[in-house]
Parts: C-alpha cells; structure tokens; sequence
C-alpha cells in the first residue's frame, strides 16, 4: 500500500513539473534519449537534471564530444559582470558545474591535484595510493574538484569588487600561509564577509546580499574624516557603532543642514531596516548638488541611512556649501533626463509621499526621493537639493506629447489636449537651453483653437410635420433599407395593398413624408444608378494629296532606344512624314527590337507607305540579320543618326516641368 501511495505521488510531481515548464523545452525533453526511461520510472531527480541541462543550453543534436566542449567552455569563460549580485553569480557557476557532471563530466578536475589529494586520504588512512578502495578515490576526486572550483570561483569573480580579496589571498600565500577556501561554500561565504584593514576612500561590495556588510576598497585618500559622534578620525557617523541610532539621525540630520565641512566622503552602508521595495532608476542630468546624498522619510520608516552604495563628491573651493542653481524659476526642457523633476516646491500643488521611490543618478552622484507633486497636471518628483527644474522629453513623448523644434526658431511642446508650451533660450550658465518661465505662465501657455467642421442636416425639413410623423417617416425609411431598397413606387403599391402584407406599421403619406424630409433614397441612388451614356465615337479620315504620297512613298525611318527614368522606349521618326513613335520595350534584346521594328513598319504599310531603310546607330547591326523587309543602315563607330537625336532632344523640350520643383516630370536620357 506504502508503495502504491509512494508511486503515485511521484508520478503527480512528475506532472506537476511538466505542466510548469514552457511548451517548446516540453518539446526538448521529448527528444532526449533518456526521456522515456525517466518518465516511465517517475525520475524526478533526473527530469531536474535534464531541465536544467536544456536550461543551460545542452545539445543532443550535436556530435557528443562537441556539447561536452561547449559545456567546459560555459564554465571556465563566464565570469561576474559588475550588475550582477554575487548570490545569482554563485547560482549560475553552480547551474553550470552540475551541467558538466550530470552528462558525465567531471567540473573541476585535475590530474595532479588528484593525486595530491589521494596522498593525503591514503595518509589518513595508513594505506598506500594504490591500495585505496573505490569510495576513497571518489573522496579524493570530490575534494580536488572542489578546491579547483572553489579557487576558479575566486579567479573569476568580478575585479573591481573583489580585487582587494585577491590581492589578499596571494599576499597571504608569500607568507607560506594557505587562506585559499577548499570549497565553493567557503568562497562564497569569504567573498561576502571578507573585510581589509578599513582606510579612507573606499567602496562597498554590492556583490552580496543588502543585510550583510559588504567589502570595502581601500583607496588612497588626501583626507582623513572626523565622525562627528565618537570624535574619531578613521570613519564616518555613519559607520559609528558607539552611537545610538537616533544620535547619529540627529547628528546627519544636522549634516544635511548645512553645518559640516564637506569632502572626500566614503560610506559602508549596511541595510538593517530592509532595502526598499521598488526603486525606479532614473538620470538626471544636472539635478544633483555636491552634498549628501538624502532621502525623504516616508510613514514608517526609521532609518533615514538607505543608501547601498558609496558617494564621492569632491567640490571646489570655498564656497562649497553654498547650493548652486541654474534658476528656481525656470523649468527645462532636457532630453536626457527620465524623469520630470523638481527643486522649487512652490510651483507644484498635491504634494504627496509615493510607495516608489526614485533614485537619479548624474555625475555629482545619485539621490533618493519619494515625494511627488503636480505642474499643470505634470507629475513631478520633489528634488529639494537640485540645481535645476527639468522636463523630460521622452516622458512627454511617452505621454502623447508632440516636441516640436526647427533649427534657427523655438521649442515647441503639444499635449494630447491642445495646449501648447513655448520654450525660451536661456543665456548665461546654460545657454541655449529651452526653459519655461514658472512666474509668468501666461507667456508660454496658449490653448490651439479648435476647428469646425459643418455638416448639412435635414433639421430644418422637419418644420411643419409632427413628432409622430418625422418617426413614421423614419420608420418607412428604415423599412426601404432593411428591403434592399426598393424604388419608391413599388414600396407604395405594397403599402396600399392590404392583401400583400398585413404588418406595415407605416402608410403611403409616410412614404411621401420620408421623401420630403430626408429627400431621394441615397441606397437606391448608389446602387442603381447607371453610368451616363458616353460620346458616340466618329472616327475621322484624312485624305493625302498624291503628290505628297508620291513624293514619300518611300519611308526612311531613323530609330534609336530613349530612356525614362531608366526605362527603355523604342523611338522612331520618318524623314519627310516626321511621324513620331514611341513604344516601351521591357528589353533590349535582338529579337524584342526587332519586333518593336517591323511593329512600326506594318503602321506605314496600313497608310500606303514602304519602309525601305531604317538608319540605327551602331549597337543595332545585329538587327540586319534578323530583318529581311527593311534595310538596316547603321553608322560608324562614334556616331550617330542626327535625326533620332534630334528628335529626342524635341520630346525632352516638350515635357511639362513641375510647377512645384520646376523639375521636368520625366527624366529623359539617350
């Protein structure tokens, strides 16, 4: 019973995995040779495997040796990008080793560290090498492997963050001291907990996770700070841990109000209150003085220290407290900015505390804030310690907007509903940069007046009837179309006959009514209504004198191959008669000319005329061979048949110009 129970289980977790994964690996693991035996007994450790084998990009359509390659070369070139955070770092070397060993590899080993390690189990065990069993060569392979992987973990994480721990390690191995971890559980723990001697100037680790202190980098510094909780010169009151907490809110607090000496600043932030929830990444060009960093303290929130980063901000001069400002009263219009912001509150109305927070960054560093207000219906974020006040082009394009520039004139900003901002070039620290004078709204803000457009109804028809006949009427009208509408006296002959139909809410006077209100059945106008009767063609006889017939009988006609926008036309034009032909020609092969050819010579034999030769430039001395009624004359080599060129230039001279790009409409070439 303990077993059927047991089977069954397996079998709906065996679904329950199935039915999670993604239709096209479905169709992967249906394709795997070892898909059936695993199904059949229920497998689920090697279904895992086998996912996480396809997860990773593993191969059975490949010749063996090459996905076992492919594997190797997944392990050994990944290394930690600087966004990535150690945890998922450390998930996908581990992802990427189980890979190796589940399609018979082995990650991580090697030869003569093997054999190191098979000399110290056999020396534990007072055996010789060779007389170790089985299990304890597979203990000594298991451990080589992990020290190989744990120092290939160290090797490949990222430098910038990581670079002091390396450094340490091999400094610690001048000294005959072997600090290297044996496995990737201990690499991974010494990367994240791993702290140098603390020096000024440095930055945290952000490789591990938020709740845990992080790794600091030494970097030289021309300053040492004074905490100004404890008095000591070799950390900041933010790093203080003989001060209460709320001692160091009140001393930053302070700090931010202006009273301190700023500089070189370095922080190790630890995130003891949690890290926020949402965070929005967002730049800003200018938006950010050279002071601290600060954020807003929203309901609830304790700490005010929720930063997880490092700040340098290194001002000049001696005047560094001072908050510089390109203008409280102006608002720009920044194409690099994500976000609108806002440094002068009383421009904005509905101020609030949001749940998102957003972090800009630029070159002064990087702030959080969460509060939020509106400008002419504009969501704005509070920026208390910014420069300038910035309107982000791509959320307003975002939002519907229209922005509007042209080189030499005014920026130009068109809402969804009609209003239109008009941008002023500011002089002076930021030149030439498009603002909006907040004091004097009614500079800028104008409303597009809106179009009319007039329909002509048939309100007025209705003077003179009553409401129930205009809905009579109505109805008679609905009743033609719903009828395929019929011609109206047809309708009237059904109406006034009782014996046709017996449900006709309407009668004949609602029909006459229907017409003089909304006048003749445009349904029946559209689809019966025939073409007018087109003029009668009179074809129209010239009569030639005989003695002009006598005089060209005999027809010389010059031809040549005219292009129109790079499409050939055969042309040609008779000397004496100056009849002038033109006939596209889809190529310019022998055969296809000689068609166009003989096309024009049958048009002369229907007047009564005899094309007797034909003068062509030299490219058409292959046509001689193919024409046995027309005598082909062609000239020399370079040049060519004056007529035909002159022809050509007299069709150019008649093409109409353009009067709008006084260009000819066809552009005509020999």
């Amino acid at each position: 019973m303990g077993r059927r129970v047991c089977a069954a289980y397996l079998s709906n977790v065996f679904q329950l995995i199935l039915q999670h994964c993604d239709p096209s690996l479905k169709e992967k693991l249906k394709t795997a040779s070892t898909y059936e035996t695993i199904k059949t007994d229920n497998d689920i450790v090697k279904l895992l495997e086998l996912i996480c084998g396809f997860a990773h990009d593993h191969d059975e359509v490949k010749q063996g040796t090459m996905a076992f390659v492919e594997h190797d070369l997944r392990l050994y070139l990944t290394y930690q990008k600087p966004n990535v955070e150690l945890d998922d770092f450390v998930k996908q070397f581990r992802a990427r080793k189980d890979v190796i060993n589940t399609f018979g590899g082995r990650a991580g080993y090697h030869p003569a560290l093997y054999r190191k390690y098979a000399e110290e189990v056999a020396a534990d065990l007072g055996k010789q090498v060779s007389a170790l069993s089985q299990a304890e060569r597979q203990q000594a392979i298991d451990l080589s492997c992990e020290d190989y992987l744990a120092c290939l973990l160290i090797r490949i994480s990222n430098e910038e963050k990581y670079g002091s721990v390396k450094k340490g390690l091999d400094n610690m191995n001048l000294f005959q001291q072997d600090t290297y971890p044996k496995t990737i559980e201990e690499a991974h723990r010494y990367l994240q907990n791993y702290k140098p001697e603390s020096r000024s100037g440095g930055r945290q680790n952000r490789g591990g996770p938020s709740d845990r202190q992080g790794v600091a980098f030494p970097e030289p510094s021309q300053k040492k700070w004074d905490c100004h909780g404890c008095g000591a010169n070799d950390h900041m009151v933010r790093d203080c841990t003989k001060i209460s907490k709320e001692e160091k809110k009140k001393i930053l607090e302070q700090m931010r109000g202006g009273t301190f000496k700023k500089g070189q600043a370095h922080s190790e932030v630890t995130e003891e209150q949690g890290e926020l929830n949402d965070v929005l990444d967002g730049v800003a060009n200018v938006n950010v003085t050279l002071e601290e960093a600060s954020i807003e303290s929203a309901d609830g929130a304790e700490d005010l220290d929720v930063f997880d980063g490092v700040g340098f901000l290194t001002p000049s001069g001696s005047k560094a407290n001072e908050r510089l400002s390109c203008g409280d009263h102006k608002l720009f219009l920044d194409s690099c900015a994500t976000n609108h912001t806002m440094c002068t509150e009383k421009f904005l109305s509905r101020l609030h505390l949001t749940k998102v927070y957003l972090r800009q960054n630029c070159n002064a560093g990087s702030k959080l804030t969460n509060r939020q207000g509106y400008w002419n219906g504009i969501p704005f974020w509070v920026n208390n310690t910014g420069i300038a006040n910035l309107l982000s082009i791509p959320k307003l394009e975002k939002h519907g907007w229209i922005i509007k520039y042209k080189t030499g004139g005014e920026w130009q900003a068109l809402s969804p509903g009609g209003q239109l901002l008009k941008f002023k070039k500011d002089t002076g620290l930021c030149n030439g940069m498009p603002y909006l004078d907040l004091s004097k709204p009614k500079d800028f803000i104008s409303q597009v007046p809106e179009g009319f457009a007039f329909v002509e109804t048939v309100r007025k028809n209705m003077e003179g009837f009553t409401q129930e006949e205009v809905r009579q009427a109505t109805k008679a009208r609905d009743a033609m179309a719903m009828m395929a509408h019929p011609p109206i006296d047809k309708m009237k002959h059904m109406v006034s006959r009782t014996n046709l139909a017996n449900n006709i809410p309407f009668t004949v006077s609602d029909l006459n009514n229907s017409e003089l209100l909304f006048g003749r059945d445009r349904g029946a106008i559209r689809g019966k209504t025939v073409r007018q009767r087109p003029g009668r063609v009179r074809p129209e006889y010239v009569t030639i004198p005989l003695q002009l017939y006598e005089k060209v009988r005999d027809v010389t006609l010059c031809a040549d191959v005219m292009f129109v926008n790079g499409l050939p036309f055969f042309v040609t034009v008779s000397r004496g008669i100056k009849l002038y032909t033109a006939e596209f020609t889809p190529s310019r092969t022998v055969e296809m000319l000689t068609s166009k050819l003989m096309k024009v010579v049958r048009i002369y034999r229907r007047g009564g005329f005899l094309v007797r030769t034909a003068l062509m430039d030299m490219e058409f001395k292959p046509l001689a061979e193919h024409s046995d009624e027309v005598n082909i004359n062609t000239t020399s080599a370079r040049e060519h048949v004056g007529d035909i060129e002159r022809g050509i230039r007299f069709i150019e001279e008649r093409a109409r110009p353009n009067p709008n790009t006084k260009q000819k409409i066809f552009d005509l070439q020999k």
